[in-house]
């Protein structure tokens, strides 16, 4: 998983950035509308209000850093099918926790400078 810059771009491969939702533009294709605000729970715009927002009738993403909610419904909706709304709310949704993105990150850093001697390249000037 890459993180995403403000563009939305990837970036390095080597650093993760978690998806903040209250400051990154997370919806750019306007797919998604809020439901519920504690926990922010949101549903892709289209779902039937009488669908049920069950294990049954879709697949429920929780992000790990922050516990906001997004829910795909089997079949997807009328404008968008259930393909995209998984591949889009697997982007949005972090599975790490805070620490657990920065051990990660600290760990790949440490290993890359670990490997640095043996591709023949030094990390001072």
């Amino acid at each position: 998983m890459h993180g995403l810059d403000d563009n939305h771009g990837f970036t390095s491969s080597l650093v993760v950035r978690l998806v903040d939702h209250e400051k990154d533009n997370w919806n750019p294709l306007g797919l998604w509308r809020r439901v519920r605000s504690d926990p922010p729970t949101y549903i892709p715009i289209g779902t039937p209000k009488a669908l049920s927002l069950t294990e049954a009738s879709g697949t429920w993403f929780v992000d790990a850093a922050d516990g906001w909610r997004f829910f795909v419904p089997k079949g997807g909706v009328p404008d968008c099918p259930e393909g995209v709304l998984l591949g889009e709310a697997r982007k949005i949704t972090n599975t790490r926790t805070p620490g657990q993105n920065a051990r990660r990150n600290f760990g790949r850093w440490f290993f890359g400078i670990l490997m640095l001697p043996a591709l023949g390249l030094s990390s001072g000037g």
